[in-house]
């Protein structure tokens, strides 16, 4: 666990430590525009996949994979999402942790929004998942889910050494 001066800070370290010029990382469409900024500020390029408002604001999951490249490093997830509310169900988060294994990719999961939940949806981590805790970056933060805006207070989990000294 590394602490941070908040969620999108986190983002910030986990992009320059983990990406090359001319890497992609795949970033949910619409997406929180700060997101694309720091995959910008690695030199990185962010690659937008839909979200789809007839399947409550979630991936098309094979639409999502059709993006992949060999230029690609990491999909970014948000579950539940900023801006648009959706959750990603067990069955999606699934689904990505699969390709992700597959694929050798990073999983970056920004759970900022853990708490916030409603309807009986869920909250899934992918790094709960069997063999995804190694190749799942995961980012929190106060402000959400402990109404500390102002304190600018976060953290990430990293179990990557590589990764994390290059955080540091």
């Amino acid at each position: 666990v590394m602490v941070t001066t908040g969620g999108i800070h986190a983002l910030y370290l986990v992009c320059q430590a983990l990406l090359e010029p001319g890497d992609e990382v795949i970033l949910p469409d619409p997406t929180w525009p700060p997101c694309a900024g720091n995959v910008l500020a690695a030199q990185a390029r962010p690659v937008g996949c839909p979200l789809h408002e007839s399947l409550d604001w979630r991936f098309d999951v094979d639409e999502l994979e059709s993006r992949i490249t060999p230029a690609t490093r990491a999909i970014y997830i948000n579950s539940p999402h900023n801006p648009t509310g959706g959750v990603l169900t067990r069955a999606d988060v699934e689904r990505i942790a699969a390709i992700v294994r597959e694929r050798r990719l990073w999983l970056i999961s920004d759970e900022a929004y853990e708490d916030v939940v409603f309807d009986g949806a869920e909250h899934v981590s992918p790094a709960s998942l069997p063999d995804m805790y190694e190749r799942t970056i995961c980012i929190y933060t106060f402000s959400k889910s402990y109404a500390m805006t102002g304190l600018r207070l976060g953290y990430l989990t990293i179990p990557d050494a590589t990764l994390r000294e290059r955080i540091k």
